[in-house]
């Protein structure tokens, strides 16, 4: 690849392959030092941990403000494995056990049928109320939880309102169980099967964890690292996702004036507005905001009749090296 030469960028989504033991602030830091200048802001779209392997949405361009809108509307597939009778402080076996079955536990572990256990894991599908885990990315004042475990402050929070839409055994081979589970973003698969576990009367942590997808989006069409940025070299960043494709919402053009209202923080009549290129209904109504040319404007939000600004992208950046 030669060296880069100024060229346009709209905001972007690459769908990353991240490796075990890379924290996604790595991945972040690979792209930003490596890609061109010019990128503007960068950042991911949701934590995957250390240990865990598997799709990460690496978001450029103003993209990363569309976080929460993300979260909100595309379930995370994962894969697993889990180690039923041990117990960890982080709920993985990244750190050393602090509990063991005793041998009649073991004994019943072992006699677990596969039946027994996707009853278990079915009945678990639907609303699920979690507990993030003392080892985790959430915050308490302003620090993550891991931090202040590593300090020896463990902090319990109250249990959120999760979704597990589908949840299915692949292979038992005791104590060791391979699973797959589709859930809502924010629900930790550690602490998912620490629950599973304790509904079996065990306990358990998990070995392995891939993410498979999130939404539509697989593994399968993600970024390896050898085709990661390299030394500020030209990329290609058609290979990313449009955030019009990636969240299905309808779409409005503006004309000049209109466009530079939108940017101006002015809200709009929906009255009279261009409605065309229908995209998916929300729960609360989101619309694509284009200028005649096409050009993504950002994502205005319906409030009584009137478009108001939601995320208002920054004009096209300019890369150089």
């Amino acid at each position: 690849m030669g060296r880069a030469r100024p060229a346009s960028i709209s905001p972007v989504i690459f769908n990353v392959y991240k490796p075990k033991g890379l924290t996604s602030a790595d991945v972040v830091f690979q792209f930003k030092k490596h890609l061109p200048n010019g990128f503007g802001k960068i950042g991911h779209l949701g934590t995957l941990d250390p240990f865990a392997e598997g799709v990460l949405f690496i978001a450029l361009a103003g993209a990363s403000r569309l976080s929460d809108l993300v979260h909100e509307a595309l379930p995370k597939r994962y894969e697993a494995v889990g180690i039923f009778g041990v117990k960890t402080a982080s709920g993985d076996m990244t750190n050393d056990p602090i509990n063991h079955a005793s041998d009649s536990e073991i004994k019943e572990i072992e006699g677990f049928s596969t039946l027994e256990l996707e009853k278990v894991a079915k009945n678990m599908e639907g609303d699920y109320m979690q507990v993030p885990p003392c080892f985790s990315a959430s915050k308490f004042e302003g620090r993550p939880l891991y931090k202040w475990a590593r300090e020896g402050t463990f902090i319990k929070k109250e249990a959120k309102k999760r979704m597990i839409y589908e949840f299915n055994i692949i292979n038992w081979n005791p104590p060791e169980i391979r699973f797959e589970v589709l859930v809502s973003s924010g629900t930790y698969i550690r602490t998912l099967f620490e629950d599973f576990a304790a509904k079996l009367y065990q306990i358990g942590a998990l070995k392995t964890l891939i993410r498979t997808s999130i939404g539509p989006h697989s593994s399968k069409t993600s970024i390896q690292k050898s085709f990661w940025p390299k030394n500020k070299e030209c990329y290609d960043y058609s290979i990313g996702i449009r955030p019009d494709d990636l969240l299905k919402y309808d779409k409005l053009t503006l004309d000049p004036g209109e466009s530079l209202k939108y940017y101006n923080g002015q809200k709009l009549k929906l009255e009279g507005l261009v409605k065309d290129f229908p995209g998916g209904s929300t729960k609360n109504k989101y619309y694509w905001v284009y200028d005649e040319s096409l050009l993504l404007l950002g994502l205005g939000k319906e409030q009584q009749n009137e478009l108001a600004p939601y995320i208002t992208f920054p004009k096209r950046f300019t890369m150089t090296t």
